[in-house]
């Protein structure tokens, strides 16, 4: 786990990492962690999914409504969940890839 603060190029943590490292914000509510996310997903990550573990559901609602995400995963295990679960009724993927919205998933880069 690593603390991090900003978004883009010189905060390397905000961006994919393909090795266990997880990047941690703190945000003051949850305006403020939407904010981060969305900032985020503009930076890398448009197209991909968004989990969230709330007991608000209008907070999930506006995650899919403002995010550039093809799902969003609730209240579930979102390594697990967001390829397609029984418990869902997403449909199965063993191949996630940001689609349209990531318009570099046949260029080898990210």
């Amino acid at each position: 786990m690593v603390a991090e603060e900003g978004v883009g190029h010189d905060y390397p943590f905000s961006g994919e990492k393909l090795s266990p490292v997880l990047a941690i914000y703190t945000a003051r509510d949850f305006a403020e962690a939407a904010a981060t996310v969305e900032r985020i997903y503009a930076y890398e990550g448009a197209g991909h999914s968004v989990g969230l573990h709330s007991t608000v559901p209008e907070r999930a609602l506006q995650l899919g409504l403002t995010l550039p995400v093809s799902r969003v995963i609730v209240d579930q295990a979102h390594c697990i969940a967001t390829g397609g679960s029984f418990d869902n009724g997403l449909p199965f993927s063993l191949s996630m890839g940001c689609g349209h919205l990531g318009q570099k998933q046949f260029l080898g880069t990210t």
